[in-house]
């Protein structure tokens, strides 16, 4: 009974369970070693380039290059054409005999509320009374109020805008068709102010007659007949007053029309103004420009910054990997020395170790490392070269208008030179062409 109990003894004198135990441990060596393997794998993949310093200062300079290079041909378009509209107003400065600046305001809204109003004001005065005569009443009779008012500050308008203006030009045909319309619309605004006045008076006097119907187209013959028996007997004073207001609100279009919208002389607020939107698309394209070379440093700045914030998830991801080989190495090591416990052998003999993930790690660590301070001088370059862009900003728009200056004059090769284009003393101490010297620029055009 007792010798049944007792083990038997294995002949060879080795464990009956440990016969393949070598050949386990081998296999899960073999598994643990493919993990690492893999793992080291997948970090030296994911592990970024390294990144030069210098190569992208050189991409950051390019970059302001080609900006330079494209802004220098727009800001040359822009300069030729606000040094043609800065010629072209001394030319018709000097071949009009002006000393002075033009004369307008920016914005016409003012001007043209007030005509509005003086145009609503006439209407309002005969609105009421037109009202009595028309079948539509007080719509039909405001109407009618409107058009003689539209008619008196149109003609006012077209007196001072072409005819005042025109009157006091230079040249010899365009005074005399200066003249021309002023005096035909001078004529016509009395004409038309007191034909107003005696056509209310003829419209009272109808409307005292029990036919009121037939006021409305009998006043304007009574009108005439009127007119023609005397011009100013208008009958009352209501009918003086408004000869008197038809007369100030024309007088007051006139002037409007003159100095309100656009500058006393003819011709003269289209070059100012054309030189003034000359000078401002310069200005804003070189001001662009300035904005441009800001964003595109801003722009590789925030790429940098981009690629770093990849490497850092990139290098979270490789700690992961990392991590699950070391736990993948761990159990498996586990399962060898348990079988090594149980054939009691010695140990175990050629299982791996986490060297290989950990320096693939610790490489890609050291190149995001290298990276990083790469970039903080590529950030460094890319400011000092935007320093030396702005700085440099000057002398590319003095080229450029130079350029612009020389593509006028192979404009005007093999033509008569501009008479007078040199300004007198006062013209170049005047704020609007004071900015470069006109000598310099158009003597030799």
């Amino acid at each position: 009974m007792a010798d049944s109990d007792a083990p038997r003894a294995n002949p060879s004198g080795a464990n009956p369970d440990g016969a393949d135990s070598p050949r386990a441990i081998a296999r899960l060596a073999g598994e643990a070693r493919l993990a690492v393997e893999r793992a080291a794998g997948e970090i030296r993949q994911a592990t970024p380039q390294s990144l030069s310093s210098a190569q992208m200062a050189a991409e950051a300079q390019g970059e302001l290059f080609r900006l330079a290079q494209r802004f220098r041909d727009q800001i040359v378009v822009t300069a030729l054409a606000e040094q043609r509209a800065e010629h072209e107003l001394r030319r018709f400065r000097a071949d009009n005999g002006l000393t002075r600046e033009a004369r307008y305001r920016e914005s016409g809204l003012l001007q043209m509320g007030l005509i509005a109003m003086a145009v609503l004001f006439e209407a309002g005065l005969n609105g009421v009374l037109f009202q009595k005569a028309n079948d539509l009443g007080l719509a039909g009779g405001a109407a009618q109020a409107l058009i003689l008012a539209l008619v008196n500050v149109s003609a006012g308008l077209m007196l001072g805008a072409i005819g005042w203006r025109l009157a006091g030009h230079r040249r010899i045909g365009p005074r005399l068709l200066g003249w021309v319309v002023t005096l035909a619309l001078s004529a016509f605004g009395l004409f038309w102010n007191l034909y107003v006045a005696h056509f209310r008076t003829a419209l009272e006097a109808r409307l005292a007659v029990p036919k009121k119907a037939s006021a409305l187209q009998a006043a304007p013959l009574d009108a005439l007949d009127r007119m023609g028996a005397g011009l100013f007997n208008l009958g009352g004073d209501d009918s003086l007053a408004l000869l008197a207001i038809g007369g100030l609100i024309f007088i007051f279009a006139t002037l409007e029309g003159r100095s309100g919208l656009a500058d006393p002389y003819w011709g003269y607020k289209a070059r100012d103004q054309a030189l003034a939107d000359g000078r401002a698309a310069h200005a804003a394209m070189k001001d662009r420009y300035r904005r441009a070379l800001g964003r595109a440093i801003a722009a590789r700045e925030a790429r940098i910054d981009t690629a770093l914030r990849a490497d850092l998830r990139r290098l979270a991801e490789m700690k992961s990997t990392e991590h699950a080989a070391s736990l993948t190495l761990h159990r498996l090591s586990e399962k060898a020395r348990a079988v090594s416990r149980e054939s009691r052998d010695p140990g175990i003999v050629g299982f791996p170790t986490l060297d290989a993930a950990i320096a693939a790690l610790a490489a890609a660590e050291n190149v995001m490392l290298a990276n990083r301070a790469a970039a903080t001088e590529a950030k460094a370059a890319g400011a000092e070269l935007l320093r030396a862009a702005e700085n440099g900003l000057e002398p590319l728009i003095a080229a450029a208008e130079a350029e612009a200056r020389r593509k006028l004059r192979a404009e005007w090769q093999g033509t008569a030179a501009p008479k007078n284009d040199s300004p007198d003393a006062a013209d170049m101490t005047e704020s609007r062409l004071s900015s470069t010297n006109p000598d310099k620029e158009w003597g030799d055009a």
